[in-house]
Formats: C-alpha cells, sequence, structure tokens
C-alpha cells in the first residue's frame, strides 16, 4: 500500500508515531495550518468536524496523521475503491492489535478508529463490519487516580496564586469545566455579567451573599446547551479578592469582563490548555500528580456524597454538572433556562446545605453552630435548658446580656442569706426577689432571700 506524492509522511520505522510528529505545540500548529491549507478535502473534513467541536476536530486530525503514519497508508487513498470494505475493516483490526501489544489504552485506540471511520464516512464510505477494541471506554492512567481530600485541596488553594486558585475553585466548588472557564481558542469564556449579581457601583465591587448563581453560556459548554451552577463562601471570597485587586491595579470591570484573566498576554480571556496548566502547577506545588480535571471529579464525588446524606437531589447534580437529564430536557429550551424561580431557589437552598461536603474551611453556618453551642455551655452555669432555649444563641448581644444577668444572680447566690439594709434600699432588694422580714429601729430592715 503505497503512499502519494502529496502527503509528507514518512513510515515511523519502529518509533512511536505520536512521538515522532509535532515536537512542540508551535510546531504542531505550523504542520497543521500546512497541511489544510494545501489539501481542499482535509479542510472540508475538518472544517466539518469542528462544527461540532473543535477540540475534536483537532485531536481526530492528529489521529488520522497517526495512524496513516504507523500502517503506512496514504489517506486521500483510503476512501477510495481501491479498499473494499473488508480491506479497511483488516487495516483497522491491524492497528488495533498492534496498539494494544504496544500498550496503548483502548481509549486511544478507540478514538483513533473514531476518527478514520469520520474521514471515511466523510467521503461516503462506511465500515459496518464489527471492529473489536480490548478495554474500548477505558483509560487505565485514570482508574488508579485519587481525587484530593478537603485538606489537601485547602493546601492547594492556600499555595496558588490567585488566578491558579480561582481556577481551581470554579472548578472544586462550582464543578466547571476549563471551557467553560476559557474557551479552547481563547476568544471567550466565563464573564462578569455570568455571575449573578456581582457588579462595580462608583468605582466599589459588589458581591452578593453566596452561594452565587454561575451560568455557562450554551457556546462555552460541552454538551451545547447552557445550564447553570453556584459557587459558595469560600469560592466566592477568591473572586471578591481577584476582582478588588484587578480593580485596585487601575483595570476597569464591566459586565463583559472576564472572570479569568491572562497574567502577560495583551487579550481577554484565557485558552482552556492554559487553564488547565494554571490548575496543575497549583497540584503540582502541593505534590498532588493528579490531572486538572480531578477537581471537577472531586465536586462530583463530594456532591455524592452530599446526596448520600440526603442534602440534594441527583437530579440537580446532575444539572450543575452541565449533564444532560430530566431537569435540562423538561425546562431547557434552545439555550435558555424555563426554571420556575421556585426550583431556582430550592436549588440555591440544596447547594448550601452541600457546601460543608465541598468547603476546605468552615462555613458560616458551620461558625454559627460552633458559636451556639460554645454558649449553650457558657450560660448552662447560670440557667436551665428550658431558660437557655428563650435565649437567642446567634445574637452575641443577647448571649452577653444572658452572661450579666447570670453573672450577678450567681454572684447573689453566694452571698448571706439575711442582711440588714437601709430603707431607701429597700424596693430594689424586693424588685431582686428578697423578703422582708422585719424593721430595725424603725430606719432598716431584714431582708431574706428565698430559698
Amino acid at each position: 500500500m503505497g503512499m502519494s506524492s502529496e502527503t509528507s509522511y514518512e513510515p515511523s520505522r519502529g518509533r512511536d508515531p505520536r512521538k515522532a510528529i509535532g515536537s512542540s505545540p508551535r510546531e504542531g500548529r505550523k504542520r497543521k495550518l500546512a497541511e489544510l491549507s494545501s489539501d481542499p478535502a482535509l479542510r472540508a473534513w475538518y472544517d466539518n468536524t469542528s462544527n461540532g467541536s473543535r477540540i475534536t476536530a483537532d485531536i481526530y486530525l492528529r489521529r488520522l496523521r497517526a495512524f496513516c503514519v504507523q500502517m503506512e497508508v496514504d489517506r486521500s487513498a483510503l476512501p477510495t475503491r481501491k479498499y473494499k470494505e473488508t480491506d479497511l475493516r483488516d487495516l483497522l483490526v491491524r492497528f488495533v492489535n498492534l496498539e494494544t501489544k504496544r500498550g496503548s489504552s483502548g481509549e486511544y485506540i478507540r478514538s483513533t478508529v473514531k476518527a478514520v471511520r469520520s474521514w471515511l464516512a466523510h467521503h461516503g464510505r462506511k465500515v459496518d463490519l464489527a471492529v473489536k477494541i480490548p478495554g474500548a471506554g477505558t483509560a487505565p492512567s485514570l482508574e488508579d487516580e485519587i481525587l484530593p481530600t478537603p485538606e489537601q485541596l485547602g493546601s492547594v488553594l492556600l499555595r496558588a496564586t490567585p488566578n491558579e486558585r480561582l481556577c481551581c475553585a470554579f472548578m472544586a466548588f462550582a464543578g466547571l469545566r476549563p471551557e467553560a472557564l476559557g474557551d479552547y481558542e481563547g476568544t471567550d469564556g466565563l464573564v462578569v455579567s455570568d455571575v449573578d449579581g456581582v457588579r462595580v457601583e462608583h468605582g466599589h465591587l459588589v458581591v452578593p451573599d453566596p452561594p452565587l448563581r454561575v451560568r455557562v453560556r450554551a457556546p462555552n459548554s460541552k454538551a451545547g446547551h447552557g445550564y447553570f451552577t453556584f459557587l459558595g463562601e469560600e469560592g466566592t471570597r477568591y473572586l471578591r479578592e481577584s476582582l478588588e485587586e484587578r480593580l485596585g491595579r487601575g483595570e476597569e470591570i464591566g459586565p463583559s469582563t472576564d472572570i479569568i484573566h491572562p497574567y502577560r498576554a495583551r487579550k481577554r480571556f484565557v485558552r482552556s490548555l492554559n487553564i488547565g496548566d494554571q490548575v496543575r502547577l497549583a497540584l503540582r506545588r502541593r505534590g498532588l500528580a493528579v490531572r486538572p480535571y480531578a477537581l471537577r471529579s472531586y465536586f462530583a464525588s463530594r456532591m455524592l456524597e452530599a446526596q448520600n446524606a440526603g442534602k440534594v437531589a441527583r437530579d440537580y447534580v446532575e444539572f450543575w454538572l452541565g449533564h444532560r437529564g430530566d431537569i435540562t430536557q423538561r425546562h431547557y429550551t434552545r439555550g435558555r433556562a424555563r426554571l420556575p424561580e421556585s426550583m431556582v431557589s430550592g436549588m440555591r437552598d440544596a447547594y448550601r446545605r452541600c457546601e460543608p461536603f465541598l468547603s476546605t474551611v468552615p462555613t458560616k453556618a458551620e461558625r454559627a453552630g460552633a458559636n451556639s453551642e460554645a454558649f449553650r455551655v457558657m450560660l448552662s452555669a447560670f440557667y436551665t435548658d428550658e431558660e437557655i432555649g428563650k435565649v437567642d444563641l446567634s445574637d452575641p448581644a443577647a448571649v452577653i446580656e444572658a452572661i450579666r444577668k447570670g453573672a450577678a444572680k450567681g454572684a447573689g447566690a453566694a452571698g448571706p442569706r439575711q442582711q440588714v439594709i437601709p430603707e431607701s434600699d429597700l424596693p430594689r432588694f424586693l424588685a431582686e426577689g428578697w423578703v422582708a422580714r422585719m424593721p430595725v429601729n424603725g430606719s432598716k430592715f431584714v431582708v431574706e432571700r428565698p430559698a
């Protein structure tokens, strides 16, 4: 099976074709542009695939290229009648067997076979004959991946730069994909108006009480539909700090301002690949050898724990992750929300209940609960449980007043049972519960504290 003079492929002859092609991202981009400009048929297939997903188009192009190098075939000849359907099937089977012996993952092999089938289908050729792929749909390197614990994630966030921290927060606490923060080409992404209520008024940043609703517009959604999720207290704090820092540097913050801003480049938005790089740097600095996507998996796994604890419905979590499900099908049309406000409010309350499972620091509700328990213990020295139940433990001023009165009551209880007091003090003692027993010399009284 020879190769035409139109292609520039060279057989790898024992080398891994994936390593032999495109030694750097810049060289890979140059090669891609050269290929597409010199081959109109390849360009038409690539553009058609890009209409569905630019990422898929780039992956398929690399897979097709590597396949043709390894199998020593001319891609332009593959769709022709030179190859019968059985020939194409046998070619794919040989590739599968070679890659399996090489130790490639089933997912990589399956992706390459899909790329070749896509190229053939674009030219009207289909291979309906079955091609079995061992371990298809599996990625062994990911099966052993251990997700960060909240303690480890907290350590990651402490060591991260502001931009790294914000990327990590949106993925771990809101479940966003990197593409939702900045698209594949770095031309769109999450903006200020996508976060409900965040704005600048008279030069001051206004951030509502969390959780904040975060919209993912359809162009930035992997599934192609708009949806929303929430960002809790900890993530909101990082968002506030980042935007306030940018305001302090003199940057104008408006509805269309990008949330994740490039450090050096004079442009808006960060490419999704670079967002992944920032998250990876933060994880490696902590010594965690996991993928950036592990933080989205962290969100999903912690929400599963919350679901098992009865804090949230499964459909809500699937919706926040951007998956297509019952809620999306019932209430979303053409990327526009049709959710009733009662459901949005219910989702917000559910997310708030889940925050302790996600956050690396105690939430406001947890801190209030701990304070209330501490106040209850303090008041137990002076009052019964029934009396404590009448004190608003969430109000520090009310607790302080109760402690003051209780201490005064306790101090009085430690004093003498009877006292001789001037007549002028009699009204105050009677008001405090003392009982007048007898007058002394007409100007003093003996008072007694009730048992």
